[in-house]
């Protein structure tokens, strides 16, 4: 079926490049699709020429059945999905701050455009909260940074962010290039509070290296922070996607030697859990986006 959707649009669109754009792959991997589909039928489809591609007598009958057969197919899915109720209903959905804007702002407005009969119910909550609520079943999903303690909790990964140190230019750690946890023995720390996974595993790095930080203010706005690493109050460990935000020509970002820190962020649903068919689409959905 795969094949046969491949041959229509180059078909429709008369080119290879444009085919390939079409369908977000590449244009050699559509060449070697339709060579196979040629080699299955043992007859040639298609001549390439210097305006496009031209069809056979053989592709000309083939693009007439293949049409039929791709819109039957979908018009058979279709009815299958409505009788049996597999894409419609409402997805309960946790998300952990910054999450959504490290994913895409659109990604749930795209979501529920494409699977109209999908809703979305969405409620922010820190992180360990949202593994909390998962945890009681309260919500369907949660999307959050990977737990550090998954007895309870299955973590689908989607994604990962390198984590910087955000320090005031005026501060001397802003001349390195590279940062190793140890350096920070001395520093003033500015975290999020205890809620968020990204201040326990700042923690807990801090403790491997041989100290304890001295945290002197947290918070839940990563905005604040921000502005007390501006002020030159302390330092502050944020995400990738957090620092390219940040225009402040005082503010230094430094990445980390050690590759292990680093922010995860996936899916989190409560320990095996069956996974509805609703669900399983949008999992897929955003993996793939």
């Amino acid at each position: 079926m795969k094949q046969l959707k491949y041959f229509v649009q180059v078909c429709e669109d008369k080119s290879f490049t444009l085919a390939s754009q079409s369908l977000f792959i590449t244009q050699q991997a559509l060449s070697k699709t339709i060579k196979n589909l040629e080699d299955e039928l043992g007859i040639q489809l298609l001549h390439r020429t210097s305006r496009g591609i031209e069809l056979t007598d053989a592709g000309s009958f083939l693009l007439e059945k293949a049409k039929y057969l791709l819109e039957e197919l979908e018009s058979i899915t279709n009815e299958v999905k409505d009788k049996f109720n597999l894409q419609r209903g409402t997805i309960s959905l946790c998300i952990a701050p910054g999450v959504l804007r490290s994913l895409s702002p659109n990604i749930l407005i795209d979501f529920c455009d494409t699977y109209t009969d999908i809703k979305i119910k969405k409620h922010e909550y820190a992180d360990l909260i949202c593994e909390s609520y998962v945890k009681k079943g309260a919500f369907n999903i949660g999307c959050s940074l990977l737990p550090s303690n998954l007895t309870d909790i299955d973590f689908i990964p989607i994604k990962s962010e390198k984590l910087y140190l955000i320090v005031n230019a005026k501060n001397p750690l802003s001349r390195k290039k590279e940062i190793d946890i140890k350096d920070l023995a001395n520093e003033n720390f500015i975290v999020f509070d205890n809620n968020f996974e990204l201040r326990h595993l700042v923690v807990r790095k801090c403790k491997e290296a041989g100290f304890i930080p001295n945290i002197i203010f947290e918070s839940s706005e990563v905005d604040l922070l921000n502005n007390l690493v501006y002020l030159n109050k302390g330092i502050f460990i944020c995400v990738e996607h957090v620092v390219n935000e940040i225009n402040e020509k005082s503010t230094c970002f430094i990445p980390f030697s050690d590759q292990s820190l680093k922010w995860e962020i996936g899916f989190i649903l409560k320990k095996d859990k069956q996974i509805s068919s609703i669900l399983k689409t949008f999992i897929n959905y955003i993996l793939e986006y």
